[in-house]
């Protein structure tokens, strides 16, 4: 066995591990950790920045935030804002990590956001599962706060806005007031 069998077994040894933790955790969590795309991650600070401006001093929880494109997103669009982060999946979370690494207004935590006092939130931003999305009715927000949430509604809640992502799919994108 020469040096390249080694550092190619250490790769595909690594690269299995990696996967066994992102299907282990999917499955722990109830949800895979996906990105958003563009076109909805547009629409959030669309809504946000209608809602509160673009230098508002505002704090933003993103209750699942996976790989942290929507974050540094955020980040760059509202320039006031404090931003959160809550992902308990490993490798997305190290990634998130890694990539906001530098910037001073997002925090990013591999938390349960079930087990966190989200009432000092301005803004919730939630791209999670049906189960979760019933859940989430349970938690306790500040009061005149915005929930924006991907795809899936709060059953028994009706959103004050609907909106449609237009990308290769249309994603509903809605919003509650708390």
């Amino acid at each position: 066995m020469n040096v390249f069998d080694i550092i190619y077994s250490c790769i595909l040894i690594a690269a299995f591990a990696i996967t066994f933790l992102i299907f282990f955790y999917e499955t722990k969590a109830r949800i895979v950790p996906a990105p958003s795309m563009p076109a909805v991650r547009q629409t959030i600070i669309d809504i946000i920045t209608n809602a509160h401006g673009a230098n508002a001093n505002i704090n933003i929880i993103d209750l699942g935030s996976g790989w942290g494109g929507l974050l540094q997103k955020l980040n760059g669009a509202l320039t006031r804002a404090s931003i959160t982060g809550y992902e308990t999946s490993p490798v997305p979370y190290w990634m998130s990590k890694l990539t906001t690494l530098f910037s001073k207004r997002i925090s990013i935590s591999q938390e349960n956001f079930f087990d966190k006092d989200l009432s000092h939130a301005d803004v919730i931003i939630c791209y999670l599962s049906p189960w979760h999305m019933n859940e989430i009715k349970n938690l306790k927000f500040k009061t005149g706060s915005i929930l924006i949430s991907c795809s899936f509604p709060i059953i028994g809640r009706t959103p004050i806005e609907t909106h449609i992502s237009r990308s290769l799919i249309n994603i509903p994108v809605f919003v509650y007031r708390n």
